[in-house]
């Protein structure tokens, strides 16, 4: 949590990314189960139009069978007789169209009474019944014919045969049952709207028996196997991958294919006694529509989810960017004057980013101790506060930031050259009317600066401070003054350190002697000797008492008391 408190836009980032996988999850999910519901109602629906399909063939069976057992006790089938038989037959069935006795050569012996059949009318002299009317004379079981537009009829007409044998297996007639196809097979789905087209073809000889509803009118698609587009269903099936392990019936097959841009969802069941394939087809954009219905509702609830998210983490986000620079700020912010802080100069200077050339300023106030005695803690930290917001004050026209770096000293940072006299000046002057300001007294404070160049005397923050330190030094000699780092000063500055360095050894060397020199009164009598410090050094020499008699002050801990 603390993790996410710091990256909000982490946080987010995960969060979308998981809503966004539960949401494409959920999608694919809905569409598979809504393939799978497709999937089950074709099928059922696909299965109930095969049953009433097979249904209705094995009623017309079953009725040629009962007449053809009564036909064969009557001698004469063109006896008024027959045709009354026949005539009820027709009647009591709507979707037979007509019922005929054919003989073995193919004349009509005898056919229902309201149908005129043309003189010379022979089965095996006609194109369209010849075929069938020999596989049915050469055929122990019913034959199916070829579907055809019965101009008696005005309707497309299935008409099915069957050769009627005498107990010695002898063809004595074939009986002919003619269907109506707009009565007999009206494949209705209720409920199920989808379901585009039901059609029926042939296995042996790819015929349209039933032809889709597009094509149902065309006289010429049931005189020739089905037109390529509809083949290819046979050959091209795509598998919708969900859907390999679903139960099926063992005859039927499920599968999509495409034509262009049209995918049809194709269910097709197998009736191997009739040697006939039903297949229902529905159009996939209808699916596909239905799955986008549910999936803009999702996707609604979705991208609302997303946006109340991110106002969340924006607010979020804001109150912590406002955390965090606050915490900067007071990282790198000195609490009392506000200006930046000894940690902020070397995030900002701790490496320079380039060689461009700028110039460090140490300030330092003279006499501030001094100040903060006499005045009390709370005066001097105004006067610090006071200095600081002068600094600024002069900076207005140059590019410069203030640091406070330690108790009573600035560092100075500007990037140009010409303004820095002007600016020492106006900082001397400055430190001198803040003292005023808010002393009790006349005291005049004074301020000493040292300053120094990048990268020309140092190229690191360390080297660049200890170069405008010297300078301070320098300064601080003869205060409320500034002094420029040149070279001299960091070889005075070697010289002492080296001379301090040899001091400190000195008396464990026994370099330190004594010289006597006589007092002497106006009459020429000794009074007295005076005793004078000499130094003979192993490495340096004869030392001047000048150079370090004054140093040694300093370190009385190299004499001695």
């Amino acid at each position: 949590m603390a993790y996410i408190r710091k990256n909000a836009w982490v946080g987010f980032k995960i969060i979308i990314i998981a809503l966004l996988f539960f949401t494409l999850h959920y999608l694919f999910g809905a569409y598979v189960n809504l393939y799978r519901d497709q999937f089950s109602n074709q099928i059922e629906h696909t299965y109930a139009h095969s049953n009433h399909l097979e249904s209705k063939l094995e009623q017309h069976e079953l009725v040629i069978n009962i007449i053809a057992q009564q036909l064969l006790s009557i001698e004469d089938l063109r006896a008024k007789e027959v045709t009354k038989l026949i005539d009820s037959i027709v009647l009591a069935d709507e979707s037979m169209s007509a019922f005929a006795i054919i003989g073995r050569n193919g004349d009509i012996l005898n056919h229902e009474s309201k149908i005129d059949v043309p003189e010379n009318f022979n089965m095996l002299t006609r194109p369209e019944t010849k075929e069938s009317f020999i596989a049915t004379l050469n055929s122990p079981n019913i034959v199916l014919g070829h579907t055809y537009f019965g101009v008696q009829f005005n309707e497309y007409v299935w008409p099915i045969r069957k050769a009627i044998r005498d107990t010695s297996g002898h063809t004595k007639f074939v009986v002919s049952s003619v269907i109506d196809l707009r009565d007999a097979f009206n494949f209705k789905s209720e409920g199920v709207k989808s379901l585009n087209d039901t059609y029926v073809y042939r296995g042996s000889d790819l015929h349209f028996q039933i032809a889709p509803k597009q094509l149902f009118t065309l006289e010429s698609v049931y005189a020739k196997p089905m037109p390529e587009s509809y083949q290819r269903r046979l050959s091209e099936k795509e598998y919708f991958p969900w859907c390999r392990n679903c139960t099926m019936p063992n005859t039927a097959d499920y599968f999509e294919f495409q034509n262009g841009n049209e995918v049809s969802l194709i269910a097709s069941i197998y009736l191997p006694q009739y040697d006939l394939y039903l297949n229902t087809e529905v159009d996939k954009a209808m699916l596909t529509q239905k799955f986008w219905h549910t999936a803009y509702g999702v996707l609604t609830v979705f991208f609302c989810s997303v946006l109340i998210i991110y106002m969340l983490f924006s607010k979020l986000s804001k109150a912590e960017e406002t955390r965090r620079s606050q915490l900067t700020f007071q990282a790198q912010h000195d609490y009392l004057t506000k200006a930046k802080n000894r940690f902020a100069l070397e995030v900002d200077l701790g490496k320079p980013k380039d060689k461009k050339q700028f110039f460090l300023l140490i300030i330092d106030l003279d006499f501030f101790k001094r100040f903060n005695d006499d005045n009390g803690l709370e005066q001097g930290d105004k006067l610090l506060i006071s200095m600081v917001n002068r600094i600024n004050a002069s900076l207005k026209d140059i590019d410069g930031t203030v640091y406070r770096y330690s108790g009573d000293e600035f560092i100075l940072i500007i990037k140009t050259k010409e303004q820095i006299d002007n600016l020492c000046q106006e900082i001397l002057y400055e430190a001198t009317n803040a003292s005023i300001e808010h002393g009790r007294g006349n005291e005049k404070l004074t301020a000493s600066i040292g300053i120094a160049s990048y990268p020309k005397d140092g190229e690191k923050l360390e080297d660049l401070k200890f170069s405008a330190n010297l300078a301070l030094l320098k300064a601080k000699k003869k205060k409320g003054c500034y002094v420029v780092f040149n070279k001299d000063l960091k070889n005075t500055y070697i010289d002492e350190r080296r001379l301090e360095l040899h001091l400190e050894r000195s008396v464990i060397n026994n370099e330190i002697y004594l010289k006597y020199q006589p007092q002497i009164d106006r009459k020429g009598k000794v009074i007295g000797v005076e005793a004078l410090a000499r130094w003979s050094s192993n490495v340096l020499g004869e030392v001047a008492p000048d150079k370090f008699i004054s140093k040694a002050v300093i370190r009385t801990n190299s004499f001695g008391h």
